[in-house]
């Protein structure tokens, strides 16, 4: 039992799915008939019911497809080497993240996903560029992304692109399936899943939060402790070795008080500091 995709591979994955994918449809400008569209209210969900139908159905088909291909791969395909048909695994992975992006270039359950893509420059472009990195990946990635040296044949190629091409008419199953039995079904499914979630996410957070409390005890502690140490040692340096501060003495330079003949004349007066030790200075 091994991982069906590497951390480098799946580092590839995520960069596809997070960053390009997400750039290609950001960057979709929108039609006029999004004003078809009824408004949605401020306490509505972000996720619509209709985009969770095609998360969980495209999850279904992928898994699906990913699963059979890495068990019961080597009994369909008994030419295949163990390098080879992991590298079919990746690569048909990878290619049905490119194909979904186009299913969800739609959020109603319309079929028609290629509408108005020769406006938008930056999909096109992005698309080249996963799957211009993609080729180069199988063929010249081998150490890398732990595919086969020699990349893939024809019939592999064939085997990888069939397979993920299959998402779209799949997409198109999906959009088929009513809203509202999927509403249904996910109300008497998810409501014990949401209950356990939440279950679990108070115990994980009173747990946080009683790590926390006894962190922030010892923390007192340790700085009470500090606090109390620090009068003692003052305290001690106070009795071992006193501190004389010094005396300032102010002196007139004539030696006299205000002259009442030499009231223009202004004479700054001289400073002597007295050291305790027995020095002066001016």
């Amino acid at each position: 039992m091994r991982s069906v995709l590497t951390a480098v591979q799946l580092l590839w994955v995520n960069l596809i799915m997070d960053t390009f994918a997400a750039l290609a449809l950001a960057t979709d400008p929108p039609t006029e008939k999004i004003l078809n569209r009824p408004p949605q209210g401020k306490k509505a969900p972000l996720i619509t019911t209709n985009m969770w139908k095609m998360i969980i159905g495209q999850a279904i088909f992928q898994l699906a497809v990913t699963f059979t291909l890495y068990f019961a791969g080597p009994q369909i395909f008994p030419s295949y080497s163990d390098i080879e048909l992991r590298t079919v695994v990746f690569n048909t992975f990878v290619w049905m993240q490119i194909f979904n992006e186009f299913n969800n270039r739609r959020l109603d359950n319309r079929f028609n996903i290629f509408e108005g893509l020769h406006r938008n420059q930056f999909f096109i472009v992005i698309n080249i560029l996963m799957v211009g990195l993609q080729v180069a990946i199988i063929f010249v990635g081998g150490r890398v992304f732990s595919v086969n040296p020699s990349g893939l044949n024809g019939p592999q190629w064939a085997v990888s692109i069939v397979l993920a091409l299959l998402c779209m008419p799949w997409a198109v199953v999906v959009r088929l399936f009513p809203d509202a039995w999927f509403a249904r079904i996910a109300r008497i499914v998810g409501g014990p899943v949401a209950v356990a979630y939440r279950a679990v996410g108070r115990f994980f957070s009173r747990v946080g939060r009683l790590f926390k409390k006894n962190k922030k005890t010892a923390d007192e502690e340790a700085t009470g402790s500090e606090q109390q140490g620090e009068p003692e040692q003052m305290s001690q340096r106070t009795n071992s070795d006193p501190v004389e501060s010094p005396v300032v003495v102010v002196s007139d330079t004539d030696g006299s008080n205000n002259n009442n003949n030499n009231k223009n004349i202004t004479t700054a007066p001289e400073i002597m500091v007295e050291d305790p030790e027995g020095r002066k200075g001016n």
